[in-house]
């Protein structure tokens, strides 16, 4: 196979070594620094990237979500790459393949001059349908839910299940979600997709990264930020679902007048 562990490993820091010229999600010097995702423990490092990585490489909509989150990568370090995109390196090429996730999640196929190849997947569910299950002599994965007692016996019904809780609760009165930032967004274009209606209110980061997902193709629908006149017009109204952070605390004083809470 000719791959020793000096081109397939992981640092102590979690950055995944791949062939002699990248760094994913986590930095190493003077490596091509790959963003599989615009989440916290992708980003790992980002400001040693910005400072000593050559490029940092990630899907057009990870850079601007990564934006609104605080991260400003400079103009001259932004490696924009699409699914389908080969990048040719000095040992090898990588090509970018599709993951679902997040909006612009990606995996990263290297493969060497030799012909032999590595597949990190970063975070992924739905293998073999929207995510894409390469050949590969090596895979590296996430082990978060690696165990079989995660998978879930009614998975091909998931999206229905939240769609039904979601419309039940709605007919008791508002409702909030808490979700990691792009998840949310894939929740609002589930219930969407299943014919909920209810406007939705969120804060600022949450707001503008649910009309990045909607200019790339996700069902976002009425989306109104929380503080304006319109939102507080819902809220009176009393039939909406209120978006936001997972770790948010802002809604423990009810203010809003949701009555349930999805996680």
């Amino acid at each position: 196979m000719g791959i020793t562990e000096d081109l397939a490993s992981i640092t102590c820091r979690g950055a995944v070594i791949v062939g002699r010229n990248l760094s994913i999600d986590g930095h190493e010097n003077n490596r091509l620094r790959v963003v599989t995702h615009a989440h916290s423990d992708h980003m790992v490092d980002i400001v040693e990237s910005i400072r000593n990585s050559p490029k940092i490489i990630a899907h057009p909509a990870t850079f601007e979500i990564m934006e609104i989150l605080g991260v400003t990568i400079p103009r001259d370090k932004i490696y924009k790459v699409n699914y389908g995109e080969k990048i040719d390196l000095r040992d090898g090429a990588i090509r970018i393949l599709k993951s679902k996730h997040i909006l612009g999640s990606i995996q990263i196929l290297y493969t060497m001059e030799n012909g032999a190849s590595i597949t990190y997947t970063g975070d992924f569910k739905d293998p073999g349908g929207g995510t894409e299950i390469p050949e590969s002599d090596i895979i590296i994965t996430e082990a978060t839910y690696g165990s079989p007692d995660y998978v879930r016996p009614f998975k091909d019904i998931v999206e229905e299940l939240l769609a039904d809780l979601v419309s039940q609760l709605l007919s008791r009165g508002p409702l909030i979600i808490k979700a990691y930032y792009g998840k949310q967004q894939e929740v609002m274009n589930i219930l969407r997709n299943y014919g909920i209606e209810a406007p939705f209110v969120a804060d600022n980061k949450v707001y503008r990264i649910s009309k990045i997902a909607e200019k790339y193709g996700l069902r976002i629908g009425d989306i109104l930020l929380k503080g304006t006149t319109e939102a507080e017009e819902i809220a009176r109204q009393g039939w909406y679902i209120y978006f936001t952070h997972t770790t948010a605390r802002d809604l423990l004083n009810n203010a809003y007048g949701y009555k349930y809470t999805i996680l």
